[in-house]
């Protein structure tokens, strides 16, 4: 399960100028940190089946490197920007998403993960074509760091979403619990948005594009 926060800032100096303030650094312990650029294309079926079971399928283009490719699915809105879902990735060098190899990658990689929950909302539409829904196309600075008892990955996220010809910013902070307490994640979250201009981000990125979408189908109706 992928539990994490997300949190939106009103500007890219306030989001990168929280992690450099001193109560901040004295609150988490920076293990390591990278920069990348990502572009990342959601995927779905003509008749959307996959929006109806609550699943995403994303290819993410690391530029300069491979690809990743990432299904989402079960998704959890708890509280304060808080999700729980289940998630797969497979790195490879493939552009195009394939189910039967997706699943494949995933049974070898992960062999006791819950493999029938992913096979039970990609094999329906197995034959079906696969089509670009939405992109996001973004930075990220990602620190892997410690807090309390918990290893995260805190990414600090600036780009933008986009459906169709419109399109919104991505400043966003991402808290990921990667081992240990989602108790301690939500507390760190609550200190940065008690000490900060930020707000719980309770819309995905698809989400966000997903909206964009529906604005543009309402004003060509």
């Amino acid at each position: 399960m992928e539990n994490e926060i997300k949190i939106a800032f009103p500007s890219k100096e306030s989001l990168f100028q929280t992690v450099e303030q001193p109560w901040f650094r004295e609150a988490v312990t920076f293990i390591d940190e990278k920069n990348e650029c990502y572009d990342n294309r959601y995927l779905d079926t003509t008749g959307r089946d996959l929006r109806q079971t609550r699943t995403s399928i994303r290819v993410r283009q690391v530029l300069g490197h491979e690809y990743i490719h990432t299904v989402k699915t079960g998704g959890v809105q708890i509280h304060d920007g808080l999700s729980s879902k289940y998630e797969w990735n497979w790195v490879t060098e493939e552009h195009d998403f394939d189910i039967q190899r997706f699943i494949s990658a995933v049974e070898a990689d992960c062999p006791k993960d819950p493999i029938a929950v992913l096979k039970e909302v990609l094999l329906p539409i197995e034959g079906q074509p696969l089509i670009d829904l939405c992109r996001t196309s973004f930075s990220r600075r990602t620190i892997r760091a410690k807090y309390q008892q918990s290893e995260v990955e805190i990414c600090l996220d600036v780009g933008e979403c986009y459906g169709l010809d419109r399109h919104t910013p991505i400043i966003e902070m991402e808290i990921e619990l990667v081992e240990g307490s989602v108790a301690e994640i939500t507390s760190l979250g609550e200190q940065i948005v008690s000490r900060t201009g930020a707000s719980y981000e309770e819309i995905s990125k698809l989400g966000r594009c997903l909206l964009l979408l529906e604005e543009v189908e309402h004003d060509r109706r």
